[in-house]
């Protein structure tokens, strides 16, 4: 069958990457497509290239914060686009494992709801979205984020942890980051001071702080100003850029093989955290939006906003995660069987379809 993967953003951001090898990993016994390149013009494993996904048979809205709208009482280009593309073949469209984010509201809430009542299947990641769409009359499911399913090679470990040994002969405490804007509100200088606090409190404590760079796809989706910053306010602390890597490994599992070999796990980044619960580690939660304070509430993993890190309280907290583990197999067996749902009712929706158009 011809599976068509919709509302893509980008390949150059870690978490968007990780949930498309989720779902290449979870679609293997189909042909799967999406109108997305990477910058060279080639695909990564699994995913063949197709500009007009007309003819794919089914459709999956993948994962994210896809229906993200900046403008409360109007609809960005952006928006309208990713909404018209459930709009194809609702009956074969089934969407896994977003999130609708704050700014998505009012009028443009109302727009995507509407839609998402037309569709095949609707299973989000977070109980806040699952809230939500129940109360505007949508039939969701909650399940949790595409990416849990994937684990990374041995391989990847062992250059993951070739790669840290390289970079400090001390313990090393890997830290995602984000610059915060309109879509993800939050001080960014104050979180840049806090981050810099941690790393020398980090620093303190024999630990070698290592930022990380997951997003390097435009200058309103990049870390590498906010990394630059924190390492002027902290000398001594050290930048991995996991997309200068991507023609060894892919980006999402080398950053896995990474969150397995460090010691200390700071997740800023919501994809940092899923990826090293997924390698059943315990990072340090620092959430900024609905979907990462969902992983603190449900799983009740260590973490606190971005706005209430405080470094002196928190290190004692965070040095201790570093001795948690994880047991990821309930969670990972919840997203294969939820997927498997939707699809089946796409597929039995297509075969109704075939039947009426042969009849």
């Amino acid at each position: 069958m011809k599976i068509g993967l919709i509302n893509t953003y980008s390949y150059s951001n870690v978490g968007d990457a990780a949930i498309y090898a989720a779902l290449t990993k979870m679609l293997g016994d189909h042909e799967v497509y999406v109108a997305l390149q990477n910058n060279d013009g080639t695909s990564p494993e699994g995913l063949r290239y197709k500009q007009d996904l007309s003819e794919c048979d089914t459709y999956v809205s993948v994962g994210g914060d896809i229906f993200n709208n900046t403008r409360p009482w109007l609809f960005t280009r952006n928006f309208l686009y990713n909404v018209n593309q459930l709009r194809n073949s609702p009956e074969t469209t089934f969407l896994f494992g977003q999130s609708i984010p704050t700014s998505c509201q009012g009028l443009s809430l109302k727009l995507l709801t509407e839609q998402l009542k037309r569709i095949a299947s609707v299973t989000v990641r977070d109980q806040q979205s699952y809230q939500l769409l129940k109360r505007h009359g949508v039939k969701a499911k909650l399940s949790y984020d595409t990416a849990f399913v994937l684990e990374c090679s041995e391989a990847a470990i062992t250059f993951a942890s070739n790669l840290l040994s390289s970079m400090s002969e001390q313990k090393c405490a890997v830290i995602s980051l984000r610059d915060f804007n309109a879509l993800y509100p939050a001080d960014n200088e104050i979180f840049i001071r806090n981050i810099a606090t941690l790393c020398q409190q980090l620093k303190q404590r024999q630990y070698q702080p290592i930022l990380l760079i997951q997003s390097s796809v435009s200058e309103l989706d990049s870390d590498w100003l906010v990394a630059k910053a924190i390492q002027d306010l902290c000398p001594g602390i050290k930048i991995l850029d996991l997309v200068k890597y991507s023609s060894v490994f892919p980006s999402w599992e080398l950053l896995q093989g990474v969150l397995k070999s460090a010691q200390l796990i700071v997740a800023v980044r919501y994809h940092t955290a899923v990826l090293a619960l997924a390698a059943g580690r315990v990072p340090y939660n620092l959430y900024y939006s609905n979907k990462g304070a969902d992983l603190c509430h449900r799983l009740k993993i260590p973490g606190e906003s971005v706005e209430q890190l405080n470094p002196e309280q928190s290190i004692e907290i965070i040095e201790k995660t570093g001795q948690e583990t994880f047991n990821v197999e309930p969670l990972r067996h919840a997203v294969l069987n939820d997927f498997k749902i939707g699809l089946e009712i796409c597929c039995a929706n297509l075969n109704k379809k075939y039947s009426y158009e042969v009849a």
